[in-house]
């Protein structure tokens, strides 16, 4: 919980609650489910959606997808990355719950552009598949909440597009009459309703807010073109101006009122 809505919202429940004690427990979806279905947890927060009988499921947020890459490869030049770029990447995933849901994405996602991606998943856990992104054993995936923990020789970039995000749900008994749990519950829907609306790039770490304007998916392969419509650009406005100097040469310069237009792109994340 090194970032992200499941953070802000213990954070925001323990300033207003600080007499109220929390019991918090990390493991799979299916044992916490377990326990709430046993009583002996209020609230489990769980990947998907899942169907649950006799269950109160509330999707409260979603988190976008970021790839990892070894430090010097060449898409992290880039201020996110599409599925495309990485279809010639060998992909190193963990067998945790993000890492089956996000090979399951990424089997689709490359079906549907007609590539079979290359994985290999690994008995490790997300700290050392990290260091083997490193080490340059390949590029892995992670979640948004996560990047905000560093590592060396590692940086995250976003996966483009609205369908790189995963979401996350809260699991509770519908009888559950402990007063405690329903105001955790009231707060976390009320403060997910403003998270989804925030800033886009709110989220984002400030190492990630630079180089923006770089291309995203055929800067890897297809460098070459952009060099050469760049060279093309270059010969045009050479042509441009070589015809209007010619013209000056004939006719007395006119000067306009309009002032200079900014013409910079708003700046938007992902």
């Amino acid at each position: 919980m090194a970032a992200g809505f499941l953070r802000e919202v213990i954070r925001s429940f323990h300033m207003g609650h600080a007499d109220v004690a929390l019991h918090l427990l990390e493991g799979a979806s299916r044992e916490q489910i377990a326990l709430v279905r046993e009583s002996r947890l209020d609230v489990a927060f769980v990947l998907g959606t899942p169907d649950l009988p006799n269950c109160n499921v509330t999707q409260l947020w979603t988190e976008h997808i970021f790839a990892a890459l070894p430090r010097g490869h060449m898409l992290c030049d880039c201020d996110e990355v599409t599925w495309e770029s990485l279809r010639y990447e060998k992909v190193i995933l963990c067998q945790s719950e993000l890492g089956v849901a996000i090979h399951d994405r990424l089997i689709t996602r490359f079906a549907e552009l007609g590539y079979s991606p290359w994985v290999e998943r690994l008995d490790v856990g997300r700290e050392a598949l990290m260091h083997l992104v490193a080490l340059g054993l390949g590029v892995s995936f992670t979640s948004e909440a996560t990047v905000a923990t560093q590592f060396p020789e590692v940086e995250f970039r976003p996966i483009a597009g609205d369908a790189a995000r995963v979401p996350f749900s809260a699991v509770s008994l519908p009888n559950n009459d402990n007063p405690a749990c329903r105001r955790f519950l009231s707060l976390a829907r009320d403060m997910a309703k403003k998270w989804e609306h925030r800033a886009k790039d709110a989220a984002v770490p400030h190492s990630l807010k630079r180089q923006k304007g770089k291309s995203i998916g055929d800067t890897y392969h297809h460098s070459h073109v952009v060099r050469a419509n760049a060279r093309c650009a270059a010969v045009k406005r050479q042509k441009r101006r070589g015809k209007h100097h010619d013209r000056s040469k004939r006719s007395p310069a006119r000067t306009s009122g309009a002032t200079g237009r900014n013409n910079r792109r708003p700046r938007n994340r992902r």
